[in-house]
């Protein structure tokens, strides 16, 4: 059904699912020197500080990089994964070229570009107050 344009006192408007694409997950080329990585600080000045996650050469490394994306009101916040591209034309500096949504990830993650995260925790214990502390504060003392 074609989307209605004549916008009346009555009439119902629907989206309009025939001109909808779904897009594709872009790869990075290792010919054009192209990575994966995740924010992990965020700077003044489109800067920010981006550990590599891709198996393309610099894997692990910690870089500072630029953002010179195609869209310019793209939001970039921590532990986005974005598509970096290294110009040595520049002096040797890292651009953010594209930045991934989430639903990106998991093609990312089929196609074997990224790792899944691994937590740090070292076993998860909570520790409360009452077991683990060594004052001694009683409540009839308040």
């Amino acid at each position: 059904m074609p989307k209605n344009t004549k916008k009346q006192k009555n009439s119902k408007t629907k989206s309009n699912s025939d001109f909808k694409i779904k897009k594709e997950t872009i790869i990075p080329k290792i010919e054009f020197n192209q990575h994966v990585g995740i924010i992990t600080k965020k700077y003044g000045g489109q800067r920010y500080d981006v550990l590599i996650e891709s198996d393309t050469g610099h894997k692990g490394k910690n870089i500072n990089a630029k953002a010179h994306c195609a869209r310019k009101n793209v939001r970039i916040e921590n532990d986005a994964y974005v598509l970096l591209e290294y110009a040595e034309l520049n002096g040797g500096t890292f651009y953010i070229i594209h930045v991934y949504q989430t639903d990106d990830k998991a093609t990312l993650l089929q196609k074997n570009i990224i790792s899944p995260k691994v937590s740090n925790d070292e076993g998860g214990d909570v520790i409360f107050a009452e077991h683990g502390a060594d004052n001694d504060l009683n409540l009839t003392d308040i």
